[in-house]
């Protein structure tokens, strides 16, 4: 578990652990950002990720946040 990152939801009551890539996307959206922030910063986080699997993973990470209520979109 030391590469990993645990989120607590008060509102439904559950946790949710991250791997290293679903945390820097996490920390990274600690104010508002586009999806291609969100994928550059994972490209820096992990230089062996191209842009798209970056852009792949950062949107796959953004659907189980919504999900589990951890984020809302801009609609």
């Amino acid at each position: 578990m030391a590469d990993e990152t645990v989120l607590f939801n008060s509102a439904t009551n559950k946790f949710c652990l991250l791997n290293r890539s679903a945390a820097v996307v996490w920390q990274t959206l600690e104010s508002p950002q586009t999806l291609e922030v969100l994928a550059r910063q994972l490209c820096e986080a992990f230089p062996d990720v191209s842009e798209e699997q970056a852009r792949r993973d950062v949107e796959s990470a953004l659907t189980e946040f919504s999900s589990l209520s951890l984020v809302v979109g801009d609609d």
